[in-house]
This record gives structure tokens, sequence and C-alpha cells, in this order.
């Protein structure tokens, strides 16, 4: 039964699954697949326990999109002013975007706002709103 937007927003990661493996990034696809299913089985149950494998989940989507950020970030062709804008643009994006993330997140947490809103129904769609972000993030990481 679905008991709140949590449960059903990870989906969006399926557009993440589908561009990693268009642009051959196995691993990434893997990981956003992984992430799905901890996800949702998270926004499902809420135990410490799904809270745990949620963030490692998470966490190894980061490291990898960081670290193919970085490399792609330092591959651009800086003789093609074309080329060079587009990167400098979506770079912009990706870093706006993990700071707004970060913003919701951890300024939420200490403020008792967004994802951790004593309203219950605010903090859900705050935290679907993360999901939704996120996947524009790193959605423009596979493409860049």
């Amino acid at each position: 039964m679905l008991n709140n937007c949590c449960q059903i927003s990870p989906l969006v990661f399926i557009i993440n699954i589908l561009f990693a493996f268009y642009y051959d990034y196995i691993l990434y696809g893997f990981l956003f697949l992984s992430l799905i299913i901890t996800s949702i089985i998270h926004h499902t149950y809420y135990t410490e326990f799904t809270s745990i494998i949620d963030k490692i989940s998470i966490l190894y989507v980061i490291l990898y999109g960081s670290m193919l950020f970085t490399q792609k970030y330092y591959l651009i062709d800086i003789t093609n002013y074309i080329s060079l804008s587009r990167t400098i643009l979506l770079s912009i994006i990706i870093i706006l975007t993990f700071l707004s993330i970060f913003y919701l997140y951890h300024y939420g947490y200490y403020n008792n706002k967004y994802c951790f809103d004593t309203y219950i129904d605010i903090a859900y769609k705050y935290h679907s709103l993360i999901h939704y972000i996120s996947c524009l993030s790193h959605t423009l990481i596979i493409i860049l």
C-alpha cells in the first residue's frame, strides 16, 4: 500500500538507469537500480536497517557520480569554445543542484524544515523533491 510520495518518487531514477546504460556507464546504472530498491524499501518500512542500506546506496551513487564528474570536467577540450561553454554551463548547474540538495537536507535537519518538517506530508514532499533534483543532477553528469 502506498503510504507516502517517497515510496514512488525513487522510480524517477529509472531515467538515470536508462541514460547510464545508453552512455555505457553500466556500473552507474546498477548503482541507481540498487538505489531505487533500497529507497523504496526504506520509504516503506522506515527502520534503522533500511535507513543504513539506503544511505549506503546513496553514498555509492554520490561517490561514483563525483568521480565521473571530475573525470569528465578535466577531459574537456579547451580549444573548442562551444564544448567548453557547454561543459561550464552544465558543471554550474550540477554544482548548484548538489548544493540545493545539501541545503534542503542538512539545513532542514538542523532547523526542522524541509525534509525534516514537523508536518510529515511536507517533509515527504521535500524529500521527493530531493529525488527529482538528484535525478536531474546525475543525468547531467552522464551527458556532460
